[in-house]
């Protein structure tokens, strides 16, 4: 298994409740491929006094477009979706290698989104082997909050273009969800009357990547990244 944990988090016992919420989901997987994402009970906020917030905005509105997307195709509303911004998150390694994957804050959206159109039986199936296990995706909510570094508006705009860029320009994504992407972004002022959400870049899924060309290239630029060298 591979799992990921949001950097602004400045509670180091929050790791330890993630990493427990996701051995309870894979504990409860009858198929190899996959995912467990976290819902944090509470988003608190604090100025003067802290407040228990339930959603975030970008969650909130991401969770909404999300769900729509699903009821368009399944014919029925619903609202299950309810972690389409989960940076806490992690997979099987057989799904984690299958996985198309976006850049930026579309990464998480389009986690679902791909799994939507590899293995939703809309689409062509991305993976034999995988559409015959099924893919299962849990989400499971802890505990205590989540705590994080409030970031103000202007991050509301830097994360919300990408993540519903992710779900407007799927193929799957119809007419009457794509008004909804647009009038959740013109109402926040992300875009003007005539744009777009941007379409993020998707990478191909890592059992697809040339290593030795991919090392070649990671080689070249080692001396920007930092590590610990051994004297």
């Amino acid at each position: 298994y591979v799992g990921f944990i949001d950097a602004d988090n400045y509670f180091p016992g929050a790791v330890w409740e993630y990493v427990k919420c996701y051995a309870s989901g894979f504990s409860m997987a009858n198929s190899p491929y996959a995912m467990v994402r976290i819902l944090w009970r509470y988003k608190p906020k604090v100025s003067e006094e802290m407040f228990f917030k339930k959603w975030g905005r970008v969650s909130e509105i991401t969770n909404r477009c999300m769900n729509s997307l699903i009821s368009t195709k399944a014919g029925f509303e619903t609202e299950i979706i309810k972690t389409g911004n989960a940076g806490e998150h992690a997979m099987s390694l057989r799904l984690a290698g299958t996985l198309p994957y976006a850049s930026g804050y579309a990464v998480e959206p389009q986690e679902l989104v791909s799994i939507f159109e590899g293995f939703g039986g809309v689409l062509p199936m991305a993976h034999p082997t995988a559409t015959k296990h099924g893919v299962e995706i849990f989400q499971v909510e802890t505990r205590n909050p989540h705590l994080h570094e409030e970031k103000g508006g202007q991050h509301l705009e830097v994360m919300l273009l990408p993540g519903l860029g992710a779900i407007y320009h799927s193929p799957l994504c119809e007419v009457g969800t794509r008004q909804k992407i647009l009038g959740e972004l013109l109402q926040q002022n992300a875009i003007k009357p005539d744009e777009e959400p941007p379409k993020p870049h998707v990478a191909a899924p890592p059992k697809k990547i040339d290593l030795h060309k991919f090392t070649t290239v990671i080689e070249e630029h080692m001396g920007s990244y930092s590590a610990l060298e051994e004297k």
